[in-house]
């Protein structure tokens, strides 16, 4: 039998055990929602922060498969697409992406790399062509010296999907423009944290000026160099061409030189393309080029030697001799 003090006791405690109100339950509802809210923001924050930082990374990444620049001891080394082939990846096939920096592509009916049978070259050592203009029509000397030059890529090796595409942090691919020639533009398009962002490597940038090259001749022969000699850059531009169109020579030719007399070129000389004057402030790629003393009567390389054109720095000069 129960006592009274018994059934108090009961009473208090379930008293004491009673739910939360419904407003009690509203609340700490708000609450985690509220929490939950705040967090998924800060993680869609950091999320694309973190998507924006792998562009931009990408972007670089770009940039150094175009044309890198590292040093070496106290040297730079040239690296990229246009150091192999002296010119941009083109832009303008059916295929507009980046896919020349990631691949050679030669399938003619929807590839870059070939057009109506021609191809561009595979990395390897070329002879450069020489454009005798002496000649009429002109005609093309091939050099038995040797230089490296072509595609040898991918240029862009890390972070491709599972299709071998590079795409931005946000599985987009960047827009390639192709409205210039001398000029590669890609974007990011806008997102969650910035607008859109364009990058360029623009003429200056890969590019310099031909009158600003200095060529130094010096005649050791035991007699006076005739005007039948020329000082000429041989400039590679790979591109799905036949060979000898692949190869331009700039040259000037040099004045009677005396037993140990030399000639330098500066920003007025004469630069000529196959006998027509080159217009004042005509570029060239910069990378690594042949340059020669060249006999235009007899053919003969009299001096061969190379240039390395880094952007935006210093002209180098270079200094041909004619021996015996």
């Amino acid at each position: 039998m129960n006592t009274k003090w018994e059934w108090c006791a009961r009473r208090t405690s379930l008293s004491q055990q009673r739910g939360f109100t419904l407003l009690e339950l509203v609340l700490v509802v708000f609450i985690m929602g509220t929490l939950a809210a705040v967090s998924l923001s800060f993680i869609e924050k950091e999320d694309g922060h973190h998507r924006y930082e792998e562009s931009l990374q990408k972007m670089t990444l770009i940039d150094d498969a175009l044309l890198g620049i590292r040093s070496h001891g106290d040297q730079s080394i040239m690296s990229g697409f246009i150091f192999d082939n002296g010119t941009l990846p083109p832009t303008d096939t059916p295929e507009i992406a980046l896919n020349p920096l990631i691949n050679f592509d030669d399938t003619a009916s929807t590839g870059w790399a070939e057009n109506s049978g021609e191809k561009w070259d595979l990395y390897g050592s070329k002879n450069p062509i020489y454009e005798d203009s002496s000649q009429s029509p002109a005609t093309n000397e091939t050099l038995t010296e040797q230089i490296y030059k072509g595609y040898r890529g991918p240029y862009v090796r890390a972070h491709l999907d599972s299709q071998n595409e590079f795409r931005d942090g946000w599985g987009r691919e960047f827009d390639i423009d192709d409205s210039t020639s001398e000029t590669y533009k890609y974007e990011l398009a806008a997102n969650a944290v910035s607008g859109p962002i364009e990058h360029e490597v623009g003429p200056n940038d890969w590019r310099v000026d031909l009158f600003t090259l200095q060529v130094t001749v010096t005649n050791n022969l035991a007699a006076e160099l005739g005007t039948d000699h020329t000082a000429a850059i041989l400039i590679y531009e790979n591109s799905a061409v036949a060979m000898a169109d692949k190869w331009t020579t700039y040259y000037f030719n040099l004045s009677n030189l005396a037993v140990g007399a030399s000639e330098t070129s500066s920003p007025t000389t004469a630069w000529l393309e196959n006998g027509v004057a080159v217009t004042v402030g005509s570029t060239i790629p910069v990378g690594v080029h042949p340059i020669v003393v060249f006999n235009e009567s007899s053919d003969a390389v009299r001096d061969f030697q190379t240039l390395h054109l880094f952007p935006r720095s210093s002209t180098p000069t270079i200094s041909l001799e004619v021996t015996p």
